[in-house]
């Protein structure tokens, strides 16, 4: 189906017709006898994957949606129209960028229009949170936000504060113990946000949560650390500038201490607005599983699980490494499988460091089937907890001896090239000289094929470059599956 096909779908689409989908009015054989045009073919698509789906979430099938959600799903055919519409000079243009960019927001609002239909409390949610198209995208991509909805984890917040010109209103939340999404409005679009943090008002200690993505266009998603009913977000507000988006490794230190001003310079103010939770979201359904003798041995330590926590949102994995040698920093593409065989993986590779050599990594939630659920993945990240620099004699040409195997490949201009060992290794992209001053890495370049790391910095003129490794990459063998719950 291409972008005009779409168009003239949406175009097309009648009150009717768009009723017959939305209330499962078509008939077996009304469906099989329609594929005169491509147009029927893909309401007949729509309608069996609403049936589908109504069946998968046990809802009858002479589900009708209430008179507000008819108005919703028509002002969403409405607004498509009117897009369209608008549209049509720059459509004849074949401007491919601006056809592909549109047609992904139409894809996405039938995607909706079929999620109306399987759950009216997704699309009032929606509809209330600001920024549906950012939102839309976490619904595609991320089934824990569909799940907590599906659950009733929505809370209408509509709580406006306003401080030296600024308007910031928090409209919506939704989430559970372990992940939050909470919808903004914000007047002036030339803002920009700087640190956000979240204050437990009990005793007024900043709760150990953090931001996993920050929309411009209307929510924050936020990982919980022990989920706080009564608390306040504290969010800095700047004017924004273009040198703000700048990489900062490629700017020199004047450049530097100049950004750095201007952030002084242009913050406006730090809003504090007070959340509390209500029970739709503050409800404690965390399911905790303590896991035992579920481990893997490897050159660098014992990987072990230890800990399960799963909730509508997320399922949390927690691993450790025992080892007195190394640290682990991370999982390599970690997924859980269920009993009936589904898997539970993530796009946002999320890793929290605790205590005790442990960490914990996320998956998605909602798991239907934990009996016979399994834990996968590629392998582990770790860092040597006493060789963790490489000092490189730039005047000699030479390496000093450490215990990665990472020996000197070349020196040139301003570029070191490093052989290292086949698992990969990561280096922070800050150096140092012999006299303790930071060097800054411009840019790395890792070449898995030839095992091979290029460094590149603006300059080269110190006598020794200290280099710190962030990690090291550890693949296992494939095939390993631990059985966590029977």
């Amino acid at each position: 189906m291409n972008d005009e096909d779409i168009f003239d779908i949406i175009d097309n689409i009648s009150e009717d017709n768009l009723s017959i989908i939305m209330e499962n009015k078509i008939s077996k054989i009304d469906i099989e006898n329609s594929f005169d045009t491509e147009k029927d073919l893909i309401r007949a698509k729509l309608h069996e994957k609403i049936k589908m789906d109504a069946e998968k979430h046990d809802i009858p099938q002479e589900n009708n949606l209430n008179n507000k959600n008819h108005k919703l799903i028509r002002l969403v055919v409405t607004d498509l129209k009117m897009k369209r519409k608008s549209k049509k000079e720059e459509y004849i243009k074949r401007n491919k960028a601006i056809i592909n960019i549109i047609k992904s927001v139409v894809a996405a609002m039938l995607v909706f229009v079929v999620l109306v239909n399987v759950s009216p409390k997704l699309a009032l949610a929606l509809v209330r949170v600001p920024g549906l198209e950012a939102l839309i995208k976490v619904v595609n991509f991320d089934s824990g936000f569909k799940n907590v909805i599906d659950n009733g984890n929505i809370q209408e917040v509509n709580t406006t504060i306003e401080d030296k010109g600024v308007k910031f209103t928090v409209t919506t939340i939704t989430g559970d113990d372990l992940k939050l999404w909470i919808g903004y409005e914000i007047e002036n679009k030339d803002l920009r946000f700087g640190k956000i943090r979240f204050i437990n008002k009990a005793d007024g200690k900043e709760l150990p949560w953090s931001i996993i993505s920050q929309e411009s266009k209307g929510y924050i998603e936020v990982a919980i650390e022990g989920l706080v009913k009564d608390f306040k977000m504290e969010i800095e507000v700047y004017k924004d500038d273009p040198s703000f988006n700048k990489p900062f490794s490629e700017l020199d230190e004047k450049a530097k201490n100049d950004i750095k001003q201007l952030f002084i310079k242009n913050k406006i103010t730090t809003l504090s607005i007070p959340i509390l939770l209500n029970d739709k979201i503050y409800n404690k359904d965390l399911e905790v599983v303590n896991v035992h003798e579920k481990e893997f041995k490897s050159e660098v330590g014992l990987f072990k699980i230890e800990k399960l926590e799963l909730s509508k949102s997320r399922s949390r994995v927690y691993c450790k490494l025992v080892s007195a040698q190394n640290k682990l920093t991370g999982v390599i593409e970690p997924r859980l499988v269920d009993g009936d065989g589904i898997e539970y993986s993530s796009s946002n590779q999320v890793t929290v460091q605790i205590e005790n050599n442990m960490i914990y990594v996320e998956t998605q939630g909602g798991i239907t089937n934990a009996k016979g659920l399994s834990f996968k993945c590629d392998g582990f990240e770790y860092i040597n907890k006493q060789g963790n620099q490489i000092t490189i004699d730039i005047k000699n040409k030479q390496i000093e001896t450490n215990k990665l195997g990472i020996s000197l490949n070349n020196i040139n201009a301003t570029n070191i090239i490093l052989n290292v060992p086949e698992n990969e290794v990561e280096f922070e992209l800050k150096a140092k000289n012999e006299k303790g001053k930071k060097i800054e890495i411009k840019e790395v370049e890792l070449d898995s094929f030839n095992h091979t790391a290029k460094l590149m910095f603006n300059d080269l003129n110190d006598e020794k470059v200290i280099l710190n490794v962030r990690k090291i990459q550890y693949i296992v063998p494939k095939g390993l599956n631990m059985i966590l719950i029977d």
